[in-house]
């Protein structure tokens, strides 16, 4: 179970306290060793938004470029090329393994709990503790600025409409020479549709409201974390919408929202509509998608309420 805080995440390497255990980093030596750990905390982030689910890693499958976790409360993707050190902390009480990438900038974070096997969480420690020297940090690379390519938006469009499955996409964007943002900039409706940034805490209030399952991917460059279900009891403090629940935790700072787009992307199981949320620099902060194995009901939910948001936007 979740504490009532946040689980414990620096930001930075140089953020932990002194006699951390230096570790095999590689996600194909460490996510395999969690395996029948028991429940443990999952928690990824990025500079506006945390996420933290509590239950198993299991069903660990590996790959070069990227591997994966995938379970009804844990559902995680990595990127091994950005997972570079891990540290195991004992402090005040709490266990946790710190993943970080070159610039020494958090991954993702493994908290035990009350219910995690003590026995065997410290004989992981041990079998993957290393004496390697830690490479030099690296100095953090600047976030990729929108990039679009105008005398190529028709070849965007029809491509786009032969898509059926929403991974094609960056593969489609990369081959035209754009990105995420820069491709949604020039797309037009009824691809991508500008939305206020206040409509995503009203989307969120209201969804948390009406009990509406959702998909919400939150991550940076090392990992990416991904929330099925409902989200109960969110709560509103100024410009922050955290949740915390007992398995979940989620920690939004609208503030730091800049562009949002309501996104609609054709697949084999029919029109996939997400609202993407991007910082002033063009990074990407989250997307929440409505939630496809909660049945088609739940989904025609999701897209009425983000219809009714742009609607009420464009009469304002």
């Amino acid at each position: 179970m979740l504490d009532s805080a946040f689980p414990v995440m620096p930001r930075h390497i140089t953020d932990l306290p002194e006699g951390s255990v230096a570790l095999a980093a590689h996600p194909d030596r460490l996510i395999p060793a969690l395996d029948g750990l028991g429940p443990l905390v999952a928690a990824t982030a990025n500079p506006a938004c945390r996420i933290a689910r509590t239950g198993p890693y299991r069903d660990y499958q590996g790959g070069s470029h990227a591997s994966m976790v995938f379970d009804e409360a844990v559902d995680l993707r990595f990127f091994p090329a950005h997972w570079v050190q891990a540290r195991a902390v004992m402090a005040e009480g709490t266990r946790a393994i710190h993943v970080f990438d070159a610039a020494g900038d958090a991954v993702h974070c493994i908290t035990a709990t009350e219910g995690t096997d003590a026995g065997r969480w410290a004989d992981l420690v041990t079998r993957l503790a290393t004496d390697e020297a830690p490479p030099p940090l690296t100095e953090r690379p600047a976030p990729e600025a929108p990039r679009a390519n105008p005398a190529r938006v028709d070849e965007l469009r029809a491509d786009w409409d032969r898509m059926t499955d929403t991974h094609q996409f960056l593969r489609l964007v990369a081959r035209l020479k754009m990105n995420r943002l820069g491709a949604y900039r020039i797309a037009g409706e009824p691809y991508a549709r500008t939305l206020a940034p206040a409509a995503v805490p009203q989307l969120l209030r209201a969804a948390s409201a009406d009990g509406l399952p959702l998909m919400a991917f939150v991550g940076n460059r090392g990992c990416i974390q991904i929330h099925g279900g409902p989200i109960p009891g969110l709560a509103v403090d100024s410009d922050r919408l955290t949740v915390r629940n007992p398995d979940l935790s989620f920690d939004l700072d609208c503030a730091r929202i800049a562009e949002v787009w309501a996104v609609t992307k054709p697949t084999r199981a029919g029109p996939a509509l997400s609202v993407e949320v991007f910082e002033a620099d063009g990074s990407l902060i989250a997307q929440l998608f409505g939630l496809r194995r909660a049945g088609d009901a739940a989904v025609a939910a999701w897209d009425a309420l983000v219809a009714a948001e742009l609607t009420a936007e464009a009469r304002a």
